[in-house]
């Protein structure tokens, strides 16, 4: 599979490495550098194997200037996020913004996991995460247990 940005789709002039999982998140639930299994590997001799990767270490391609553009999402999730820690109320604007994060890391994740498995499946994605964002209905469900 081509390497192309996880944002727009599109080659990256400037590439810079997206994390999909943002690397706040990964030091809010733990060490960054800790191992953890990211699906399979299959080997030239058709063996598979556990995919491990250290979490600061899984990203994948993107433009610098979408990269820029999305950080400004990451900063409000963020803050949201730890709202949400404080069990403190978010507001209706603060939910469109945590849905439309989740949306950045859902499809990140699958294009990211095309990535790491060649493609194996020949899929051709028509969407990338600038223009999946929002477009559908949503619901998110967040429990205290």
């Amino acid at each position: 599979m081509e390497k192309v940005c996880v944002f727009c789709g599109e080659r990256p002039e400037s590439k810079t490495l997206e994390h999909v999982i943002p690397r706040w998140l990964i030091e809010i639930t733990g060490d960054p550098k800790r191992s953890a299994h990211f699906g399979f590997h299959r080997s030239d001799g058709g063996k598979f194997s556990k995919r491990i990767y250290s979490f600061d270490s899984f990203k994948f391609p993107a433009c610098d200037e979408c990269n820029s553009y999305f950080s400004s999402l990451e900063g409000k999730t963020k803050g949201i996020v730890f709202r949400l820690l404080s069990e403190k109320p978010l507001s209706e604007s603060e939910l469109s913004t945590l849905l439309d994060w989740f949306d950045k890391v859902r499809i990140g994740l699958w294009l990211g996991y095309m990535y790491l498995n060649n493609n194996d499946l020949g899929i051709e994605p028509h969407f990338y995460i600038s223009n999946r964002i929002g477009l559908n209905d949503r619901m998110l469900l967040i429990l205290k247990s």
